[in-house]
């Protein structure tokens, strides 16, 4: 959880400024973890309660989710390189991204294609004989 939170502040250090709202969701997040510091820090901002009284941030479904996945193309169960497609991409746009790689392409060819196996999000496995 705190590498998470490390994460997030090495983002938002890349930003010109950072809103004081942002800044007081880290503190609320951070809090369980440096009760103390966090504790200071709130009332530095001018805060006249605890920190742990303040409400812990809503989730919101919208922020989190992608709207494209990078998901992992085999052959024969080696990883033969990526693809990036639509989250909620069909088997068959899957393949036809996998088939336009030169790498895979060039692994395929000549080859008698035994079975595909598609797991939507995560992986796209063809499986070959000679």
């Amino acid at each position: 959880a705190v590498s998470s939170l490390m994460i997030l502040v090495n983002e938002m250090e890349r930003e010109p400024s950072i809103p004081e709202h942002q800044f007081k969701t880290v503190l609320i997040l951070l809090s369980p973890f440096a009760p103390h510091v966090t504790e200071e820090l709130w009332s530095k901002l001018g805060e006249k309660k605890s920190i742990f009284l303040a409400p812990w941030p809503k989730y919101n479904a919208k922020l989190v989710s992608e709207e494209t996945k990078t998901i992992g193309v085999q052959v024969n169960g080696k990883v033969r390189g990526t693809i990036e497609l639509a989250a909620d991409a069909t088997e068959a746009e899957a393949k036809t991204l996998a088939l336009a790689q030169p790498k895979v392409k060039a692994l395929l060819a000549g080859k008698k294609l035994r079975k595909c196996i598609y797991v939507p999000g995560r992986i796209l496995n063809f499986v070959v004989t000679d």
